[in-house]
């Protein structure tokens, strides 16, 4: 199902549902609060990307939970940046994920990962053109192909991120500056 319908939406936005866990979850608020890095990469887990197609195998499955630290990293200003896997694409959101998130995002699909592609149906082909609509605050996106990705961190008068994206033969196909 390309978009979930009303009892899947409810269902998916149930307070109850967790990637983390208490547990997990305070000991990642904490972290991000007390460590002393001038930039927070948090790294792995589901993409934090938000879009209206295919709502499944992200954040967005989560919904309260994801804006209980999307709203936890804003309000206590943390300087971080959200790196998730395995989306089988590359998604990458520089202004925020939302309007009131200005949280930088980028996801790299795991190699090994069906292309998000060709996980769509038959019947999806005729929406690829219009990603941009359906995914607004994404501003890079790389769906047909496997990639991996070469992460360096750079602090020249301003802290960056430097992503090198590359195909499975290793050619580099993108890179993407995200300046913190």
């Amino acid at each position: 199902m390309l978009q979930p319908d009303d009892a899947c939406r409810a269902a998916l936005a149930a307070p109850g549902r967790t990637v983390l866990g208490a547990e997990q979850k305070a000991w990642l608020e904490d972290a991000l609060t007390h460590s002393t890095a001038k930039l927070k990469l948090v790294i792995g887990g589901p993409a934090m990307t938000e879009g209206a197609l295919l709502p499944y195998e992200r954040w967005e499955d989560y919904s309260a939970e994801r804006q209980e630290l999307l709203d936890f990293v804003r309000d206590s200003r943390v300087n971080a940046i959200w790196l998730g896997s395995g989306a089988g694409a590359v998604f990458v959101s520089t202004p925020g994920v939302d309007a009131t998130h200005r949280i930088p995002v980028a996801t790299v699909g795991a190699v090994a990962a069906p292309l998000f592609l060709d996980t769509l149906p038959a019947s999806a082909a005729s929406l690829v053109p219009s990603l941009p609509a359906l995914f607004p605050f994404v501003t890079r996106f790389e769906i047909d192909r496997p990639t991996a990705a070469l992460i360096s961190v750079g602090d020249v008068g301003f802290i960056s991120v430097h992503i090198d994206y590359f195909d499975e033969a290793g050619q580099k196909i993108s890179t993407v500056t995200i300046r913190a």
